[in-house]
């Protein structure tokens, strides 16, 4: 899975670097530890520590990133847009930490994460959208970028 990794870290690199009022993310030297747990597992992982996630199914996460790991579901296939796609949008999770990017609120931090994560389907999956590969509709994906405070400054600048 390595090699994969370091692919999609790459892809996120690359698209993160041409968004305008984006951080740029560069790849880190070292790539996350993943885990692949049941789906009862990663329930009470993003319950239990209040982990962000991308994408649920019946409230059950597709993935999540929580403390420098990123868990995927047990039956996690690279051929399924949505499972390919959710560890997209956990590997930002993974670059913002580890370029030391830090945001007002986590709806900044989502913001990004499923930018990419729309931008890789584009490219790799014929313009799909997360609600086509993940069933997260646009209306959860608006909710967890909602930030309580209105965003005065860009949230990796300097003095934020």
């Amino acid at each position: 899975m390595g090699s994969l990794i370091l692919e999609l870290m790459t892809f996120i690199e690359i698209v993160t670097c041409q968004m305008p009022d984006r951080p740029c993310l560069k790849a880190p030297q070292w790539q996350p530890v993943i885990h692949q747990v049941s789906a009862e597992n990663l329930f009470y992982i993003h319950r239990g520590q209040g982990a962000q996630y991308a994408g649920t199914t019946n409230f059950i996460p597709y993935a999540l990133y929580f403390n420098e790991f990123i868990y995927l579901k047990t039956n996690w296939s690279r051929e399924n847009p949505g499972d390919l796609s959710a560890m997209v949008h956990e590997l930002t999770h993974y670059m913002q930490e580890q370029n030391g990017i830090s945001y007002k609120c986590e709806g900044d931090r989502e913001r990004l994460a499923y930018e990419v994560q729309e931008a890789f389907l584009k490219e790799r999956f014929n313009g799909m959208s997360v609600y086509e590969a993940t069933g997260t509709h646009i209306l959860v994906q608006i909710g967890h970028m909602w930030c309580d405070q209105p965003n005065l400054a860009k949230p990796w600048e300097p003095g934020y």
